[in-house]
């Protein structure tokens, strides 16, 4: 028996339109009001303090997977960081170069001694001053914490995005389910890894490499989106230089988890055409970008 290897002239194309025909290309986003870093900090924070008031001391002292703390002593980390922003807020350069983790671990540690009422209380109350900063700051001055720069909207919204992730955190070790944020807060997260992925793929071996990047984020909750990425060393190449094109289709919320070290590279789905070989630097990239251990 003879097997013809090679699909019929035009098999692709009537295949391609009959589908088209039943249905649009993809799919689009939802058209959303977009909401301000500062209300995506809110938000997560009344999230975030939500679900501390439900649960029971036992739960509080319950060990995580994050450096061996107790649910209490990784709200004692939080409390830590507002204070952190706080003073980076008010333009202290003490706090320029100190350490995310070293920098919070006394305070942390301190927390689980005592009653976990105080110390959700005092959360919420340091939360709610870095809230009332957050509101009077102009949202594009450039702030020094934990030795990156970024604007203060981007701070706020790095703030919502570790609340979201110690959540899940929390959530993991009560057995209660995970969680997404709302899609517009999800989409101002997605932004915002994005925004910063060439730093950490410019980090990781090979990702010095010219590469033009085309990344989908997709998702039933509708925070990705589609996005345009030049990675590499650019200076210096030829005009005529040929730069390779990879195209990566992932979802919204595994594409952050992998950027808060929650999924390791080689676990995240993705769909991948073009110099699929470039792929591996942006995953391994993407999860240099988290401050925590």
């Amino acid at each position: 028996m003879t097997i013809n290897a090679f699909p019929p002239p035009g098999l692709r194309k009537r295949v391609l339109t009959a589908a088209r025909s039943r249905r649009p290309v993809g799919r689009p986003l939802p058209r959303l009001a977009p909401i301000s870093p500062g209300e995506a900090l809110q938000r997560a924070v009344e999230d975030f303090d939500s679900l501390l008031s439900t649960l029971s001391e036992e739960r509080w002292h319950r060990r995580t997977p994050v450096r061996g703390l107790t649910v209490q002593g990784m709200v004692g980390h939080l409390l830590s960081v507002e204070g952190h922003l706080q003073r980076a807020l008010s333009g202290d350069p003490a706090v320029a170069n100190i350490d995310h983790i070293a920098d919070t671990q006394d305070e942390a540690v301190r927390q689980m001694g005592r009653p976990v009422e105080q110390t959700r209380r005092a959360w919420r109350e340091a939360a709610d001053r870095t809230l009332t900063l957050a509101a009077a700051a102009d949202l594009d001055q450039w702030v020094h914490l934990y030795g990156r720069v970024a604007p203060v909207g981007g701070w706020l919204v790095t703030r919502a995005f570790e609340l979201w992730i110690h959540k899940l955190d929390i959530c993991a070790v009560v057995g209660l389910p995970a969680t997404v944020p709302d899609t517009p807060s999800l989409r101002l997260m997605t932004n915002l890894v994005v925004t910063v992925l060439p730093f950490g793929v410019a980090a990781v071996p090979g990702g010095s490499t010219p590469v033009d990047l085309h990344l989908v984020l997709t998702g039933e909750e509708g925070g990705g989106g589609s996005f345009d990425v030049p990675l590499g060393k650019r200076r210096g190449a030829s005009a005529d230089q040929e730069i390779p094109k990879v195209l990566i289709v992932a979802d919204a919320v595994d594409f952050c988890l992998l950027a808060a070290k929650r999924l390791a590279p080689d676990a995240i789905r993705a769909y991948m055409t073009g110099a699929v070989e470039h792929a591996a630097p942006v995953f391994t990239g993407a999860a240099t970008l988290s401050m925590d251990e």
